[in-house]
């Protein structure tokens, strides 16, 4: 009897140990989710200001971490040879970083669009000179509304995409395909893909 309760004891000792080295794993790993209800959002909707996305952004272990956040610009069909906006940063004082990151496109009086990309505790802003086009379809689309996003330690994640078009139509992408993704840049005549990276040092 007694060496059957040692077992059970040991088995459930197991399986604690293991229940809190997937908990510690799970929680070294940077998440996102879409903020649809935040002030920026609303902000942003309520003086139509133009696009934004945002999302809440945890950062485990940040003092360890380096995040590079950036989008990329394709122009019929050609990417673009700097990023239309980039921000670089880590090596936080903080333990863990917890906040907003995201981008947005303010419509300007003219053509022009001021580019805002932002995370916490940094951002970086420019203007992007156009000219003016009639009959533009312009989409908006984000990865996982629903559901919280794990970005893993040294691959590039697409999280976002701004496009416009000419066509009389625009369709719908599945940004975690990259077929999908690159079907989108062939057809459609400007993409900005917002992406993050985070690596370890």
């Amino acid at each position: 009897m007694k060496k059957q309760q040692f077992v059970f004891v040991l088995i459930l000792f197991l399986i604690i140990i293991l229940s809190a080295g997937c908990t510690s794993k799970n929680n070294n790993v940077a998440t996102l989710r879409v903020n649809q209800d935040s002030n920026y959002v609303e902000t942003f909707e309520d003086l139509s200001l133009g696009n934004i996305f945002d999302f809440e952004f945890t950062l485990p272990e940040a003092e360890n971490k380096w995040v590079n956040l950036w989008v990329d610009s394709y122009v019929d069909g050609v990417k673009q040879a700097d990023p239309l906006i980039s921000l670089n940063y880590g090596n936080s004082l903080n333990e863990a970083d917890e906040g907003h990151l995201g981008f947005a496109l303010v419509t300007l009086d003219s053509a022009d669009l001021l580019a805002i990309l932002y995370a916490p505790g940094v951002s970086g802003r420019g203007v992007i000179e156009r000219n003016p086009q009639e009959g533009v379809i312009s989409s908006f689309e984000i990865i996982n509304e629903q559901e919280s996003i794990e970005i893993k330690t040294g691959e590039p994640t697409i999280l976002a995409v701004y496009r416009e078009t000419t066509n009389h139509s625009i369709r719908t992408v599945n940004l975690k395909d990259a077929a999908s993704v690159e079907q989108i840049i062939k057809q459609d005549d400007l993409v900005y893909l917002l992406k993050i990276k985070i690596e370890e040092e």
